[in-house]
């Protein structure tokens, strides 16, 4: 057992270094190493829950948690999402039998987040509400804006667009009064799909360019994968639109272009090992190369 301080001190120590690089590498989209760091910390954290003093077990659960949570995280952006739920409730009872409000609507707000990416919306909207209701409580702004965001997507797929709109401008306001770029150049992504949704392009490729800039800034990989996606989106459907005018010379122009975002999205994606990212890739360049006549 580990009952010399030093050795508790030495688990502790590793097991928070360890997350701590997990989240570095997984913020940086490099999902491989941010892995590996978590499931050290993991071992960590199990070897400390058998042999730390009771007083300690309820901050050491409570890290181990968190750990799986963004192991989760990591599984979600690779599109394995059976995964990531496994690891998402593992996490959420934990944070339920240890009444940790806070963890408890980090995790609500994940569950939802990939029930939302396979189109059950109807309980992502219930597990993002969950979770809106506990940060609301807890006065909680980070988780806040997060929650309004996912919950706008939600409006969005049901093409419910003011309301929509409206909840990703509350979160960026948000966002952009906490400082935090990563989720405001998320937010003005959003927007953008939004305005691609009503066609209206111009304000679409503004945005995803706004938000592409900030992605650069923060040097979030999967955040700049998915602006070029979004930007070779909206050349293609100017492409489309330029073909049902007649106006060949635009609608080679900007299919040409909507293939050069897409190829430099794949790069990205490929290289992250993001599978389900990399399939949409493939199928836009394929559908782009159809209308070609390629």
């Amino acid at each position: 057992g580990l009952q010399n301080p030093e050795q508790l001190f030495y688990y502790i120590a590793a097991g928070r270094c360890w997350h701590e690089l997990g989240a570095f590498y997984q913020n940086k989209g490099n999902y491989g190493e941010s892995l590996d760091f978590y499931s050290k910390a993991i071992e960590a954290w199990d070897a400390l829950e058998k042999n730390v003093p009771k007083k300690y077990k309820a901050e050491i659960i409570s890290r181990k948690a968190k750990s799986l949570g963004n192991i989760g995280a990591v599984y979600e952006g690779k599109g394995n999402y059976p995964k990531a739920l496994n690891y998402f409730f593992q996490a959420l009872k934990m944070r339920e039998e240890s009444g940790d409000k806070k963890g408890l609507a980090i995790n609500l707000g994940n569950i939802g987040n990939v029930y939302e990416q396979e189109g059950d919306y109807t309980i992502a909207f219930d597990y993002y509400f969950k979770a809106l209701k506990i940060n609301e409580e807890l006065g909680n702004k980070n988780s806040i804006a997060f929650n309004l965001g996912n919950i706008g997507i939600v409006c969005e797929s049901q093409k419910e667009y003011p309301k929509a709109l409206d909840y990703y401008n509350r979160a960026l306001k948000m966002n952009e009064d906490l400082g935090n770029k990563n989720n405001s150049s998320y937010n003005i992504e959003n927007i953008g799909n939004v305005y691609s949704e009503q066609e209206k392009f111009a304000d679409a490729i503004g945005y995803y360019f706004k938000s592409l800039k900030m992605s650069e800034e923060v040097g979030n990989k999967t955040s700049i994968a998915s602006n070029l996606g979004d930007i070779g989106k909206v050349y293609g459907k100017q492409g489309d639109s330029a073909k049902a005018a007649g106006n060949y010379s635009l609608q080679a122009e900007k299919y040409s272009k909507a293939l050069e975002y897409n190829f430099k999205a794949l790069k990205i994606v490929e290289e992250l090992g993001a599978k389900n990212d990399i399939a949409v890739h493939l199928g836009n360049i394929g559908s782009l190369y159809t209308k070609q006549k390629k």
